[in-house]
């Protein structure tokens, strides 16, 4: 067991081992942007020589920690992923639901990441505040996948919101026949 003395330089590792593995987890989002095979294969070049970087670093702290503490595990460790972009709390996901709303096809994490910026006014807009809007909007949208939103499956993924029709009919018929009756009245909104 570690001291009293090394638990604040236990937890101040621990802190960089989730920032790292969050980071490790988004870096890949990277290469969605890249277009033609020179832009692709130069992207990921890049992203596979960070990847090395972090598990290096990854492995390095994980050794120092468990010479103070043994018992330590690090998959109990969730991950801190980098926020890069200073704004209101859920502005970004609220952001990227209006550009779904308003798209006629599906669209993939980065085209919403673009307007999104945009709506925003994101200022000196670079490759890791783009990554970190990619990775607010991609987080966001899987929460709600089946619920309001519709993932389209490929590279990349797609997403479009579900047709409110089709999520209460899909509802009423599994639900049995009084159940219809519920589903087309109107809702009130309170």
């Amino acid at each position: 067991m570690a001291g009293t003395g090394y638990k604040i330089a236990i937890a101040a590792l621990a802190d960089k081992y989730a920032r790292l593995n969050g980071e490790l987890e988004v870096v890949e989002r990277v290469a969605e942007d890249a277009v033609g095979l020179s832009a692709i294969l130069e992207a990921t070049a890049r992203i596979d020589q960070r990847k090395r970087e972090i598990n290096e670093a990854l492995e390095h702290i994980e050794a120092v920690i468990w010479l103070f503490d043994a018992d330590w595990n690090p998959a109990a460790v969730a991950p801190i992923y980098p926020r890069k972009i200073k704004l209101q709390p859920g502005a970004i996901s609220k952001a990227a639901y209006n550009v779904l709303r308003r798209a006629k096809a599906p669209m993939s994490t980065r085209e919403i990441a673009r307007e999104v910026a945009a709506f925003l006014d994101v200022k000196d807009l670079d490759e890791s505040k783009m990554a970190a809007i990619d990775s607010a909007i991609a987080g966001a949208l899987t929460k709600k996948i089946g619920k309001t939103i519709q993932v389209h499956n490929g590279p990349p993924r797609r997403w479009s919101v579900r047709p409110a029709e089709a999520s209460r009919a899909g509802s009423a018929a599994s639900e049995g026949g009084a159940a219809s009756i519920h589903a087309i009245r109107p809702r009130r909104v309170a």
